[in-house]
């Protein structure tokens, strides 16, 4: 493939893969909308979906939040039933954050038929296609979570003008190293 093609072919990811953002952002406000919680709540339930029972600090990590906020996020799903503190049988002292069976039964209703539509689409593909796909998600999920962290590593101050963001932002994503990150292939785990 000549170099302005192949260019333009990373243009054109790097478009869809922000259309592809902004519709997951508008089904995961939809779903937090219909549980009647916020988005950070509604992310972590996410990540308790995808990992299972968590220490209140794994949690944190998980969000990239501290430890205090995360306990007043655990105090908020409490009391809307969608988690509970469960007492670890090992060690008395650690608590453990479990999303409850009705949190469970109603992210399934939605999220089973979500899934299925997915294996559905993904039928329409050849292997290598898929594998293509999945190379690709991993790279920009790679890509962001390096940006992320990097722009993290220099965030400015409150008061800081839009002027010396975007001096501070441009020094450090300017120094970045794409070579850094490894390429995950599709079927990597």
């Amino acid at each position: 493939m000549p170099r302005e093609e192949r260019q333009s072919l990373a243009i054109s990811f790097r478009k869809t893969s922000r259309e592809a953002k902004r519709a997951s952002a508008a089904m995961d406000d939809a779903v937090v909308a219909f549980m009647g919680i916020n988005a950070t709540d509604g992310r972590a339930c996410d990540v308790l979906d995808q990992y299972g029972d968590l220490t209140a600090g794994d949690l944190a990590e998980h969000l990239g939040l501290t430890t205090g906020a995360v306990t007043t996020l655990i105090d908020r799903l409490e009391r809307v039933g969608m988690v509970e503190r469960i007492r670890d049988a090992s060690d008395r002292r650690r608590v453990i954050v479990r999303s409850t069976a009705e949190s469970r039964e109603i992210f399934a209703a939605i999220y089973t038929p979500f899934k299925q539509a997915w294996v559905e689409l993904g039928s329409s593909l050849t292997d290598e296609e898929m594998r293509a796909a999945r190379t690709f998600q991993r790279m920009a999920t790679d890509l962001n979570a390096a940006f992320a962290r990097a722009l993290r590593e220099v965030e400015p101050p409150r008061t800081a003008t839009n002027e010396e963001r975007a001096r501070a932002a441009a020094d450090r994503i300017a120094n970045f190293d794409v070579s850094a990150l490894r390429l995950r292939r599709g079927d990597d785990e």
